[in-house]
This record gives C-alpha cells, structure tokens and sequence, in this order.
C-alpha cells in the first residue's frame, strides 16, 4: 500500500474514531443555564439575555464558579430582573468598576469591564434583547458568530454562545471549527505527531475536510478529549484514540506528510493581478 493510501486510511481511522467518542460517556450532553431549562418557545428575553451575560463572563476562569457567580448575581443581587443588561447599561463606566469587588463576577477587571461594554451595545443595537442576534435575518452560525465579536465577546464566548444555540436547536447549519486551545492541542497531535501547534486558518481546513457538512460537530469530542486526556501532559493509555494515533504510535509516514493530504484540498482564490494577465 503506497504511503498516500496508508494516509488516507489514518484519517478514516480518526474520523471514525472521533464519531464514536461522540456517542460515547466522553460526550455527555453539556447543560446551559437558562438555555437548557427553558420551558417555551422561543426563549424569553430574560432567559436569552441571562445566559449571554454568563457566556460573556465564561472565559479564563472556573466555568463552574463563573455559572454559580452569575447566577447569584442575577438572582441574589439583582433580584431576578427582566432584563439584566438594561440594569447594568444604567451604570456609568465608573459605578460599574467600582462594583468589581462587591460583585465578584469575574477575577478580572477586564471581563468585568467587558460585560457593562456589552450589555450597553446590546441596549443600543438590539433594544436589550439578546434574542435578535439569532433570530434576525441571516439566522447562520457564521453570522451570528459575527454579530457577538462586534458587541465584543471574545472568541471563546461566541464560540460557546453559537455552539450552545446549535445543540439546543435554536440555530441550524454548518459551523466550522473553532481553534480554542482545546481543539487546536487534540487536532496539532493527532494529524502532526507533535506538540507543534497548528494555525487558527489550518484548524478550520481540517475541519471542514474531517467533516464536510458541518465541522462543527466534531467541537465536544476534540473538547472532551482535551480536557479528559489530551492534557498539556497527555495520558495516551488512558486515551479512546491510542491505538490509531499518530502522536502515540509509530507510523511509515511524517505528520508532515498528513498535513499535505490534508491541506492539499484548500483552494485559494486566485488575486485579480493574476485573472487580468489571464485574459490578456
């Protein structure tokens, strides 16, 4: 069997293999606050905007104490308003940073500052009702990925807001991958053979050869496996894929030589220099 043919079985291999943690305890179905209670649809503006304020604050930190801190905020704090962001917009920049250390949401002052940034833009471009990023026209993942780093969530938290709504159903369509450290770590070693971290552009290409019709869906596996086994110091024993993988196994073939089996399928668009000498 040629080196190519060996390589093409490898990825088989893998894509099967990340098919089957996805049905399996590793990827037990993850709970949203306010998103996975919701008892109507669609949402209520209160459910929608509460669960956006702890996607915003679900960065660098315990997602656990985030999610607890959040919900104390709204309910202990705030007393379970309407809508949590036009209570926050009401605050001046000041009052709101001078709250850091009485309302603990955050370890740092930054996010702090980021969720009074937000929930201003959200009152002014959507009038405070977090729904409308997802129901307005274009209604895609790629779009409303978009629309939530222009209010200023990082990456990270649109990636979870985005991910979330596809699971629970309030969004359909291809998403692709997104290079968090998580993801990047799992997909660097298993189609490199290395802890040479891939780019945020060669994560999406993987992605979307992995899984053509919507890469995200291989998001929780890759996750699961992150922060089960492929840690910064990887347990392979212990590992659903250490049999197959490259970064365990000894193979007649280079991560190099996977990566251009698996790049060799971009195609790039061709800059106008070159169309108009073309038509000369």
């Amino acid at each position: 069997m040629t080196k190519e043919l060996l390589i093409e079985q490898y990825i088989r291999e893998i894509q099967s293999a990340l098919h089957d943690v996805s049905k399996s305890s590793y990827c037990s179905p993850m709970y949203w606050e306010w998103l996975s209670d919701a008892a109507h649809w669609p949402l209520s503006i209160t459910e929608a905007n509460n669960f956006l304020l702890g996607c915003i604050l679900d960065i660098r930190a315990s997602a656990q104490d985030t999610w607890e801190n959040c919900v104390f905020f709204i309910e202990e704090i705030l007393e379970s308003p309407e809508n949590v962001f036009a209570i926050i917009a009401e605050y001046t920049e000041a009052e709101w940073e001078a709250e850091f250390d009485a309302y603990g949401l955050h370890p740092e002052r930054l996010v702090h500052m980021r969720v009074h940034q937000i929930s201003r833009r959200i009152m002014r471009l959507y009038r405070g009702d977090g729904r409308l990023l997802w129901e307005l026209e274009p209604a895609t993942p790629r779009e409303v990925f978009k629309r939530l780093t222009m209010l200023g969530f990082s990456n990270t938290g649109a990636t979870m807001v985005v991910g979330a709504l596809k699971d629970e159903l309030y969004l359909s369509g291809s998403f692709d991958l997104v290079a968090d450290a998580l993801v990047t770590r799992v997909v660097s070693r298993v189609l490199t053979g290395t802890d040479t971290l891939l780019s945020a552009d060669e994560i999406i290409h993987v992605g979307r050869y992995l899984h053509q019709s919507d890469p995200w869906v291989l998001d929780r596996p890759l996750s699961s496996l992150a922060r089960r086994v492929c840690r910064r110091k990887a347990e392979c024993t212990a590992c659903p894929l250490a049999d197959i993988c490259v970064y365990a196994n000894e193979y007649p073939f280079s991560g190099n030589d996977i990566m251009l089996v698996v790049l060799g399928t971009i195609t790039h668009q061709m800059p106008l220099s070159d169309w108009f000498c073309k038509e000369q």
